[in-house]
């Protein structure tokens, strides 16, 4: 029986890896429909996206809408305490909440970067926790 435990002194590599292993999703899409997008970058470094939604970005082959992923690795997939809840998304403990981090990216961005008339583009969330693998919301 595998644990899925991180040690805490193994999270940042752990974190890294999984992030690579949500983004090889993404790129199997790409490979399955190559005018899906114009580009992917791991760990965005460009001003023009706001940090905290840059994870993994991709820009739309169609419109050129960013599809922007933030990939989350919980340190026990199993344990209640580290569950996707409210209270997560919400915990101002750490300063600003996950939540108010990922609006000001989204405003910084521009959120006609990431929807227009034509096209909606992704935001998402990916993280290891078994009961929510992934959560994605379109922006409007």
């Amino acid at each position: 029986m595998a644990n899925d435990t991180i040690k805490s002194r193994a999270i940042p590599a752990g974190g890294y890896q999984y992030q690579i292993e949500a983004g090889l999703l993404l790129l199997a899409d790409w490979l399955d429909d190559p005018g899906l997008y114009k580009s992917v970058i791991f760990e965005c470094e460009d001003p023009a996206v706001g940090m905290g939604l840059d994870d993994i970005v991709a820009e739309s082959g169609v419109d050129e809408c960013l599809h922007l992923t933030q990939v989350k690795l919980t340190v026990d997939s199993e344990e209640d305490d580290y569950a996707l809840s409210w209270a997560w998304l919400l915990s101002t403990t750490r300063g600003k909440s996950l939540l108010q981090k990922w609006n000001g990216a989204l405003k910084h961005t521009g959120s006609a970067r990431v929807s227009n008339p034509i096209h909606t583009g992704e935001l998402a969330l990916f993280q290891n926790e078994k009961r929510c693998r992934r959560t994605r919301g379109q922006v409007y």
